[in-house]
């Protein structure tokens, strides 16, 4: 992260093109609880809790279309055809809802703790339930039943095949062991600076039941996002202390398993706090505290990146508008929220998703607005509705807008990173203002020599002498006395440099 910053630094000082980043659409929305797309990848349904709402969106042409109102807080789901399975957050209760009208149609009493996951094959079988206690639950849909089942996990997927479910949780400090069947108890690798390995277990469908097949116990360090791939062949776990071998050295990596058999290693994807396999095309991405980035998905060779100010976030990351591109949530302060970040396809990439998901939408475009204000989204002409028609509630009507309504009746956009107007780029001068996290005595690349490379909180001296990767020192021209490197934190440095 410091060195990201390091690198930008000077581009922010000799004026760089402040119109460099690419544009995006990001549209205001609170924090998912979970989310759903629809066959197509065309319509998303984000929960959430804090309005009590379920929120439709059509990533295809980049607008929010519906909101409907419910009298719980909806936090994890999935979708199972024209159905949708939603828990209340907080409480052990998953309802049925319909896809199309946003109607409750069932309720189910999960026998445990609060839901924390919900997962199902996309067109019939078993809904799965997880609990706080990492229980695994079984709903079948059809006679309503719910059996607890012998599996564990706080994560839960279904293998596209429906064949199999597999889970995932991050034991605590004071765990030693776990039981995966009776008389089979699996020791869990802990060392004094990884702490305890996060586990990924594997179980077969047997009915409204689940039988142990096999695990991989050395998943990650501090796991906090679980991703099964669309086909059901990969799984991975972002940490907090990334993959470490249990002997000889690592790094902040991402492991990716083979669900066929969890012992082997597919590769190893840069850290993160998210992950997205795309469906159709060999690309994964990555969410991030500063934006997202895009891999080959075999490779994890850099294949493109969107960067924007936010936090990183595990609660949406995925391929959207038939696979052209790609919905990431990051925050609900000014300029964050869901951005709808366009993919750079080849006439190969394109010809595969048309295959897959038929005609493919045109793309959006942005108009800058006058100054202060958000961009208005110009789009072309759109595209047929999604497989599925995104719902209205039954209080709300239909909204008879024309295709480019006025900006006026736009919901509220806010540009990537406060994007400029386009008389600001023509005429932009250097910039002065910079800010940029440094190190001393604490954090990365530290040493215990007073002023190296940086001489922070003194006041009109250079600093970066012997700092790696520079070519020289910073060099101080002009009235030094205001410029200093300041003693507070910032990121993984202890100090900073303000002019």
């Amino acid at each position: 992260m410091l060195r990201a910053v390091l690198a930008a630094l000077p581009l922010l000082l000799w004026g760089a093109n402040l119109a460099a980043e690419p544009l995006h659409n990001v549209l205001p929305c609170p924090a998912p609880g979970g989310y759903a797309l629809t066959d197509d990848l065309v319509g998303l349904v984000v929960a959430a809790p804090e309005t009590a709402e379920l929120i439709y969106f059509n990533t295809a042409t980049e607008r929010e279309v519906k909101r409907v109102e419910l009298d719980f807080k909806p936090s994890a789901m999935c979708r199972q055809g024209k159905v949708l399975y939603v828990a209340a957050q907080g409480t052990a209760l998953v309802y049925a809802v319909e896809l199309a009208s946003g109607k409750v149609r069932g309720e189910f009493e999960i026998q445990g703790d609060a839901v924390t996951s919900v997962a199902c094959h996309a067109q019939q079988g078993p809904i799965y339930v997880t609990t706080g206690s990492r229980q695994v639950h079984c709903i079948d849909p059809a006679s309503g039943k719910v059996t607890k089942t012998s599996a564990l996990g706080k994560y839960v997927a279904v293998t596209a095949d429906g064949l199999h479910v597999i889970t995932a949780f991050q034991p605590g400090d004071n765990e030693y062991d776990y039981q995966v069947e009776p008389g089979n108890r699996v020791p869990i690798p802990w060392d004094g600076t990884w702490g305890p390995r996060a586990q990924i277990l594997k179980y077969k469908v047997k009915g409204n039941n689940l039988t142990f097949v096999t695990n991989q116990t050395n998943a990650g360090s501090n796991a906090w996002s679980f991703h099964l791939s669309p086909d059901g062949q990969r799984v991975a776990l972002p940490s907090g202390g990334g993959w470490r071998p249990l002997e000889g050295t690592g790094g902040y990596v991402t492991a990716v398993f083979s669900t066929t058999n969890l012992q082997t290693m597919l590769g190893q994807s840069p850290s993160s706090i998210v992950l997205a396999f795309h469906p159709t095309l060999d690309l994964t991405a990555t969410g991030h505290d500063d934006g997202v980035r895009l891999y080959r998905g075999k490779t994890f060779k850099p294949a493109g990146e969107w960067k924007f100010k936010g936090n990183g976030s595990s609660a949406l990351l995925a391929p959207a508008a038939k696979g052209t591109k790609l919905v990431f949530w990051n925050g609900v302060e000014a300029g964050q929220g869901l951005h709808f970040l366009p993919l750079e396809l080849s006439s190969t990439e394109r010809a595969a998703l048309a295959k897959a998901y038929g005609e493919l939408p045109p793309p959006v475009e942005i108009t800058l607005a006058p100054e202060n204000k958000a961009p208005e989204v110009a789009a072309r002409p759109a595209p047929a509705p999604a497989s599925l028609p995104m719902p209205r509630s039954s209080n709300r009507p239909r909204s008879t807008a024309p295709a480019r309504p006025p900006a006026a009746a736009m919901p509220a956009i806010e540009p990537a990173a406060k994007v400029p107007t386009a008389s600001a780029v023509k005429n932009a001068a250097p910039r002065e203002e910079v800010a940029a996290g440094f190190n001393d005595a604490k954090g990365m690349n530290a040493d215990k020599k007073r002023f190296s490379p940086y001489p922070v909180g003194a006041r009109g001296i250079a600093g970066g002498e012997g700092e790696r990767g520079w070519k020289g020192p910073w060099e101080l021209k002009g009235d030094a006395k205001f410029t200093s490197f300041v003693n507070d934190v910032v990121y993984e440095g202890d100090g900073a440099l303000y002019f």
